[in-house]
């Protein structure tokens, strides 16, 4: 899972009375972490500081994470 910090926009993605697991993306994807791991499920969680909802800006980290996956080092 990889989110910008700075991703914390909620007029793109609140939705009045619908519980997400939060009004931004950086609280959902935590949510969704946390239920990940609650069900035993292996996460890595990239939380990438300065970064809002750029997704080429995250292309370094997930091309990281994609490296060390075939090693198992994810």
């Amino acid at each position: 899972m990889v989110v910008g910090a700075e991703d914390t926009e909620t007029w793109e993605i609140a939705e009045p009375d619908i519980d997400a697991g939060g009004d931004t993306r950086v609280a959902r994807l935590t949510a969704l972490r946390r239920n990940f791991e609650a069900n035993g499920i292996d996460v890595r969680f990239d939380l990438v500081p300065g970064i809002a909802h750029r997704g080429l800006q995250l292309q370094a980290t997930v091309q990281q994470f994609m490296s060390e996956v075939p090693a198992g080092r994810s």
